[in-house]
C-alpha cells in the first residue's frame, strides 16, 4: 500500500478562530473528501506530553498522538480523492510542515489568516464562552508565557498562534506555492461563495452549492445551564449514546449549535487592548506583507 493510499492528503492548518470549522463543514459535505473525526487530531504537532491546565483532560483525550490510531480516523475513506483534516495548531507549532511532508509529500494545505488583533480576542471569548478563561483579556496576555511554559491548552496562546509569518513560511517553502492555498477571514465573509468555489477549483473539485453555518461562535454566555445542556456536558453517557442513535450526530450538532449561538452576548474588544497587541503584532504582519506580496498593514493595523 503506497503512502498517498494511507496518509491524509489535504490538511486544513488554520488560523484558528479564522473559519476553518466552514470550510471543513464544506468539505464534509463534498463526496469527494473524507473528513476525519475528531476535525483536529493534532498529530503532525508532536506535543511533547499531556497537556495541563483547564479542560486539559477533553484535549488529551482529542489530540492523537501514535501513527496506528491516526491513520484508523481514515480507514473508512474507501475511494474519496482526498483524505482530509484541519487541526489549527498546524500553523502555529514549529516543524510541523516538515512532518507532514515527510508522509504526504504531494499533500494540498490550506491556510486562512485572520487579523491577529481580532483572532486572540476571539480565542479569549471562546475560553470565557467555555467558562475556561477568569481572566479579563489583557490580563490573560500577561499570564500567557507562564501558562505556556506550564503546558496549558494551546487556545491560551492568543499571541503565539497569532505570529503568523514563518508558519506561512515554511509551507510555502515545504510544499511549494502551487499546493498551499492561502485566503483571508474576511474573504469568508464578505463573499463566502467565492471563497468556497476557489477552495474547490484548488483541489480540482466541482463546487457544491453549500451555505456558510454560523459554527463555533465566541462570546459570553447568557444561561450556562442552557449551554451545558446544549453541549451535552450534563447528560450522562448512556443517554448521549442513545441521542445519537436517534438523532443522528449532524442533527444533534447543528441543534446544538443553534441553542449555543442564540445563548451568547457578543463581547467588545477595547481600543486599548487592540492598540496594545498592533505593537506586538506590527513587525509579523509587515513581514507577512510582504511574503505574500498584500497590503495587510491597512488591512489589521489600527490608522
Amino acid at each position: 500500500m503506497t503512502i498517498g493510499h494511507v496518509y491524509p492528503n489535504l490538511f486544513v492548518v488554520g488560523a484558528p478562530k479564522a473559519g476553518t470549522t466552514t470550510l471543513v463543514y464544506w468539505m464534509r459535505h463534498h463526496p469527494h473528501i473524507f473528513v476525519s473525526t475528531p476535525k483536529e487530531p493534532m498529530y503532525y504537532c508532536a506535543f511533547p506530553g499531556p497537556f495541563a491546565g483547564p479542560d486539559a483532560e477533553a484535549l488529551n483525550e482529542q489530540y492523537v498522538s501514535d501513527r496506528a490510531s491516526y491513520l484508523d480516523l481514515f480507514a473508512e475513506a474507501g475511494a474519496c480523492r482526498y483524505r482530509a483534516e484541519g487541526s489549527t495548531d498546524y500553523l502555529g507549532t514549529p516543524g510541523t510542515a516538515s512532518r507532514i511532508h515527510a508522509d504526504s509529500p504531494d499533500a494540498k494545505i490550506i491556510i486562512v489568516l485572520r487579523n491577529p488583533i481580532t483572532r486572540a480576542f476571539s480565542e479569549h471569548s471562546h475560553l470565557v464562552r467555555d467558562g475556561l478563561e477568569s481572566l479579563s483579556f489583557r490580563r490573560s496576555l500577561d499570564a500567557e508565557q507562564a501558562r505556556t511554559d506550564a503546558g496549558w491548552n494551546t487556545l491560551f496562546r492568543h499571541v503565539g498562534r497569532g505570529l503568523y509569518h514563518d508558519s506561512v513560511r515554511s509551507y510555502l517553502d515545504v510544499f511549494g506555492a502551487d499546493n498551499v492555498m492561502i485566503a483571508l477571514y474576511d474573504e469568508l465573509h464578505a463573499d463566502p461563495v467565492s471563497l468556497r468555489r476557489r477552495m474547490f477549483d484548488f483541489l480540482a473539485l466541482e463546487d457544491i452549492e453549500l451555505g456558510v453555518p454560523r459554527l463555533n461562535q465566541s462570546g459570553q454566555v447568557r444561561s450556562q445551564l442552557l449551554y451545558d445542556i446544549a453541549r451535552g456536558r450534563i447528560l450522562p453517557a448512556p443517554a448521549k449514546a442513545f441521542m445519537r442513535k436517534a438523532l443522528g450526530r449532524k442533527r444533534i450538532s447543528n441543534m446544538q449549535a443553534t441553542i449555543s449561538n442564540r445563548n451568547l452576548r457578543r463581547l467588545e474588544l477595547a481600543q486599548q487592548d487592540a492598540d496594545y497587541l498592533s505593537e506586538i503584532f506590527r513587525d509579523d504582519i509587515v513581514a507577512l506583507s510582504g511574503l505574500l506580496g498584500q497590503d495587510l498593514q491597512s488591512k489589521w493595523l489600527p490608522t
